[in-house]
Protein backbone atom coordinates (compact mmCIF):
# COMPACT_ATOMS: atom_id res chain seq x y z
CA UNK A 1 0.00 0.00 0.00
CA UNK A 2 1.11 3.75 -0.62
CA UNK A 3 2.21 5.44 2.04
CA UNK A 4 0.46 8.78 2.10
CA UNK A 5 1.91 12.09 1.33
CA UNK A 6 2.38 14.64 4.59
CA UNK A 7 0.08 17.65 4.01
CA UNK A 8 1.96 20.49 3.29
CA UNK A 9 1.33 23.38 5.95
CA UNK A 10 2.90 27.01 6.39
CA UNK A 11 2.89 28.61 10.61
CA UNK A 12 2.79 32.05 10.52
CA UNK A 13 5.87 33.78 12.49
CA UNK A 14 3.47 34.88 15.43
CA UNK A 15 2.36 31.20 15.96
CA UNK A 16 6.38 30.50 15.92
CA UNK A 17 6.94 33.20 18.14
CA UNK A 18 4.19 31.90 20.37
CA UNK A 19 6.02 28.15 20.67
CA UNK A 20 9.19 29.74 21.13
CA UNK A 21 8.06 31.66 24.31
CA UNK A 22 4.91 29.95 25.48
CA UNK A 23 4.91 26.30 26.65
CA UNK A 24 1.57 25.99 26.11
CA UNK A 25 1.57 27.15 22.19
CA UNK A 26 4.99 24.83 22.28
CA UNK A 27 2.96 21.71 23.64
CA UNK A 28 0.76 22.14 20.24
CA UNK A 29 3.67 22.96 17.77
CA UNK A 30 5.38 19.98 19.24
CA UNK A 31 2.55 17.95 18.73
CA UNK A 32 2.40 18.98 14.61
CA UNK A 33 6.61 18.47 14.60
CA UNK A 34 6.20 14.81 16.15
CA UNK A 35 3.46 13.96 13.63
CA UNK A 36 4.77 12.67 10.59
CA UNK A 37 1.34 13.69 8.80
CA UNK A 38 2.90 17.04 8.88
CA UNK A 39 5.48 18.60 6.27
CA UNK A 40 6.06 22.50 7.49
CA UNK A 41 6.66 25.25 4.42
CA UNK A 42 9.06 27.72 5.08
CA UNK A 43 10.92 30.46 2.89
CA UNK A 44 13.59 32.78 3.59
CA UNK A 45 11.26 35.31 3.72
CA UNK A 46 9.46 33.52 6.89
CA UNK A 47 12.58 32.42 8.68
CA UNK A 48 14.10 36.12 8.34
CA UNK A 49 10.94 37.58 9.80
CA UNK A 50 10.92 35.23 12.45
CA UNK A 51 15.07 35.84 13.49
CA UNK A 52 14.06 39.85 13.73
CA UNK A 53 10.93 39.50 15.53
CA UNK A 54 12.47 37.06 18.36
CA UNK A 55 15.32 39.18 18.80
CA UNK A 56 13.49 42.25 19.77
CA UNK A 57 13.90 43.51 23.41
CA UNK A 58 10.36 42.05 24.50
CA UNK A 59 11.28 38.33 24.10
CA UNK A 60 14.92 38.73 25.78
CA UNK A 61 14.04 37.48 28.87
CA UNK A 62 11.55 34.84 27.79
CA UNK A 63 13.42 32.65 25.83
CA UNK A 64 17.43 32.23 25.43
CA UNK A 65 19.50 33.00 22.23
CA UNK A 66 20.47 29.48 22.70
CA UNK A 67 16.64 27.92 23.05
CA UNK A 68 16.48 30.45 19.49
CA UNK A 69 18.89 28.09 18.19
CA UNK A 70 17.57 25.32 18.80
CA UNK A 71 13.89 25.82 18.33
CA UNK A 72 14.81 27.06 14.65
CA UNK A 73 16.99 24.25 13.81
CA UNK A 74 14.25 21.83 15.54
CA UNK A 75 11.95 23.25 12.61
CA UNK A 76 13.65 23.45 10.19
CA UNK A 77 14.61 19.93 10.25
CA UNK A 78 10.70 18.90 9.59
CA UNK A 79 10.47 21.62 7.14
CA UNK A 80 11.00 22.09 3.09
CA UNK A 81 12.35 25.39 2.28
CA UNK A 82 10.92 26.74 -0.80
CA UNK A 83 12.07 29.81 -3.21
CA UNK A 84 9.64 32.72 -3.68
CA UNK A 85 10.34 35.41 -5.90
CA UNK A 86 7.14 37.00 -7.68
CA UNK A 87 5.22 38.13 -4.51
CA UNK A 88 1.81 39.92 -5.58
CA UNK A 89 0.16 42.58 -3.29
CA UNK A 90 -3.15 40.65 -1.94
CA UNK A 91 -3.05 41.17 1.97
CA UNK A 92 -4.17 44.56 3.77
CA UNK A 93 -0.69 44.41 5.38
CA UNK A 94 2.21 44.05 2.86
CA UNK A 95 4.06 42.52 4.92
CA UNK A 96 2.28 39.42 4.67
CA UNK A 97 1.76 38.91 0.63
CA UNK A 98 4.84 36.60 1.12
CA UNK A 99 2.86 34.02 3.45
CA UNK A 100 0.22 34.18 0.24
CA UNK A 101 3.47 33.36 -2.34
CA UNK A 102 4.68 30.87 -0.19
CA UNK A 103 1.38 28.75 -0.06
CA UNK A 104 1.31 29.23 -4.21
CA UNK A 105 4.42 27.77 -4.63
CA UNK A 106 4.40 25.25 -2.02
CA UNK A 107 1.11 24.18 -2.61
CA UNK A 108 0.47 23.84 0.97
CA UNK A 109 -2.83 22.74 2.33
CA UNK A 110 -3.30 24.71 5.09
CA UNK A 111 -1.86 28.37 6.97
CA UNK A 112 -1.77 28.72 10.07
CA UNK A 113 -2.08 31.77 11.37
CA UNK A 114 -3.39 34.17 14.21
CA UNK A 115 -3.50 37.38 12.23
CA UNK A 116 -6.91 38.83 11.24
CA UNK A 117 -5.90 39.89 7.95
CA UNK A 118 -5.20 36.71 6.85
CA UNK A 119 -7.66 35.17 8.55
CA UNK A 120 -10.46 37.28 6.94
CA UNK A 121 -9.42 35.60 3.46
CA UNK A 122 -10.30 32.17 4.00
CA UNK A 123 -8.32 30.96 1.40
CA UNK A 124 -5.25 31.42 -0.86
CA UNK A 125 -6.03 29.69 -3.90
CA UNK A 126 -5.90 26.13 -2.70
CA UNK A 127 -4.42 26.61 0.65
CA UNK A 128 -6.72 27.34 3.78
CA UNK A 129 -6.23 29.88 6.23
CA UNK A 130 -6.94 28.92 9.19
CA UNK A 131 -5.87 29.29 13.25
CA UNK A 132 -4.16 26.74 15.21
CA UNK A 133 -7.13 26.22 17.63
CA UNK A 134 -8.81 25.40 14.11
CA UNK A 135 -6.08 23.18 12.78
CA UNK A 136 -6.05 20.73 16.15
CA UNK A 137 -9.63 20.53 16.38
CA UNK A 138 -9.41 18.78 12.53
CA UNK A 139 -6.62 16.73 12.71
CA UNK A 140 -5.95 15.81 16.76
Amino acid sequence: MAKNKPLRIIIDVNWLISASISSGSRKKFEALLLNERFIFCVCVQLLNEYDDVIKRPVFRNKIKPAEITEFRNIFLERSEVFGISKIEKVVRDVKDDYLIALAKKSKARFLITGDNDLLVLRKAGKTEITTMSDFLLRFF
